[in-house]
């Protein structure tokens, strides 16, 4: 009702300010409802997981399992049952996942085993956008209108997405080979193995390759349509208009090695001790496209010192087995996630690679809408960048616990845990390209627990230091996070195969205030995880 209302008098003033009558304001309010309507959707989902046991011989095993995906979504990206988007604005889904993973497990004697794991896998995910509606101003040459983004009462948008196509987001490959020992000797359990995990990514994927034009009003937008699409003059009374250009698709790899060893080591019938050591590297991709103005756009991270020492320990107090103490300590290492490596890569801010432009109506070459702008005339002075910053370290965790377990009658256990951890290194997204604050702004709450308290924020001014550039992204190691509960639990066994379990958490968490990805990214992760 706030948006397809019929147009108001102020709004057919300043329509007819601008050469557009009442009969051709209606023409432009009953095309904008004519995006609208039900659109169907359906997921169509394929699976198939075939598995061969084979045993070779009395000491050697072979399992081999295939998982098979097939998911095709059309209209189906967007999936709320009701939207603020036109007909054109979904975006179809799709999803080709293929996973072979082999395993040999091998008895080399009474106290030496050992298990050899393979994967080849292949994680295709692709979007892609949906044709204009008969009559839509598509971009010339093209089956596509323009994203529309129009605010004011209410928010409405239609077009090809500003996100869309995703031609491969990502066409990951992944080849990985692990291999664990376990070797009794004595009182010792040892394991230990090696872990080799390529993953290759292909992205073929464009943020706003379709361009994309805000409105404040949409008789602003009206004022565009008429104008452009139906009287042949020119119109230009949008917010912005925004386009990334460059090349669609880059590819890189990445290598992570790991290994280990581990012991269980029986010290005491009554005492456990569980100690190991892990190394981890993650080998990044060389760089495709540095810019000589920012020479960190040259460099990625080399992270070679993840030493990650772990240590538990089982003791049984009295020996009866009513009294169990427990504890553990370990350090573990994350990787840094291959879209951030991506958006490193490609966004240097150099004419090869992909760069975001944002011009205004009045600007020497703004395009009038359907039209978006061409590659040849678009570069622009002040492009967005991302690097990584000097130093930049794999994600951090320490993790530790500490568990006192006390039968207090049959079958009945009270627990009192204390289960903490500690973050470290953690990825946040800076602009680096800032004054610093001359001032700054207060804001109060009203109402909600909050009431009454006020935050004040460091206020930034143009012009920004570096001319060479607007946004510069800096990917730093730079958030510490903590977390500490306290856990009571008690847990009882009945006869008749009934237990009960119950537990009390206290915990407080902080952090300073990490960032995930920047806007345009998502985590492309593998649906399946890589083998351990």
């Amino acid at each position: 009702t706030a948006f397809f209302a019929p147009l108001t008098s102020a709004e057919l003033a300043t329509l007819a300010s601008r050469g557009v009558n009442a009969t051709q304001a209606a023409d432009g309010l009953a095309f904008v409802q004519s995006l609208t309507g039900t659109v169907e959707r359906s997921g169509d989902q394929t699976l198939l997981f075939p598995k061969i046991d084979w045993q070779i011989s009395s000491n050697h095993s072979l399992a081999v399992s295939y998982n098979h995906l097939r998911w095709k979504s059309p209209a189906g990206v967007q999936t709320a049952a009701t939207v603020a988007n036109g007909v054109d604005n979904l975006g179809n889904d799709g999803v080709d996942n293929d996973w072979l993973i082999g395993k040999v497990s091998s008895l080399l004697g009474s106290r030496f085993t050992n298990e050899l794991r393979f994967q080849w896998g292949r994680d295709f995910e692709y979007q892609t956008s949906q044709p204009a509606i008969p009559g839509e101003p598509v971009v010339p040459g093209t089956t596509r209108s323009p994203n529309v983004s129009i605010s004011g009462t209410a928010a409405f948008g239609f077009g090809k997405p500003n996100f869309l196509d995703r031609r491969a987001y990502p066409d990951e490959r992944r080849i990985q080979v692990s291999d664990t020992a376990t070797l009794v000797s004595g009182t010792h359990l040892f394991k230990f193995g090696v872990d080799i995990n390529r993953t290759h990514d292909l992205l073929d994927s464009l943020f706003q390759e379709g361009g994309v034009y805000s409105y404040t009003s949409r008789a602003d937008f009206i004022s565009d349509y008429e104008l452009n699409a139906k009287l042949n003059s020119v119109g230009r009374f949008y917010s912005t208009f925004s386009q990334g250009i460059g090349p669609t698709a880059f590819q890189f790899a990445s290598v992570d090695y790991a290994a280990f060893i581990q012991d269980t080591w029986h010290v005491r019938p009554r005492l456990t001790l569980n100690w190991g050591l892990r190394y981890d590297y993650e080998q990044m991709p060389d760089p495709q496209i540095a810019n000589p103005l920012e020479p960190r756009t040259g460099v990625l991270p080399s992270d070679k010192n993840n030493w990650g020492p772990r240590v538990g320990v089982n003791w049984d107090v009295t020996g009866a087995g009513r009294t169990v103490l427990r504890g553990g300590y370990g350090m573990f290492y994350g990787r840094i996630i291959n879209s951030t490596i991506s958006n490193a890569i490609t966004n240097t801010g150099m004419a090869t690679g992909q760069i975001s432009v944002t011009v205004s109506p009045t600007q020497a070459g703004a395009p009038a809408y359907p039209n978006i702008l061409a590659n040849a005339s678009a570069s622009p002075s002040r492009p967005n960048i991302v690097f990584f910053g000097t130093g930049a370290q794999n994600p951090l965790i320490h993790q530790f616990d500490l568990i006192f377990d006390q039968r207090i009658a049959p079958n009945t256990v009270l627990s009192v845990s204390w289960v903490g951890s500690q973050g470290r290194h953690l990825p946040i997204f800076i602009d680096q390209n800032l004054n610093a604050p001359t001032t700054t702004n207060t804001y109060r709450a009203i109402g909600g627990p909050l009431d009454g308290q006020s935050l004040t924020t460091p206020l930034f001014t143009l012009p920004r230091p570096n001319a060479n550039f607007t946004q510069m992204t800096q990917v730093t190691s730079g958030v510490n996070t903590s977390y500490n509960a306290l856990v009571l639990a008690l847990n009882r066994r009945f006869t008749g195969g009934l237990q009960v379990q119950s537990s009390y958490t206290y915990s407080r968490a902080t952090d300073d205030g990490q960032s995930s990805q920047r806007q345009d990214d998502v985590h492309h992760g593998s649906r399946l995880p890589p083998i351990r």
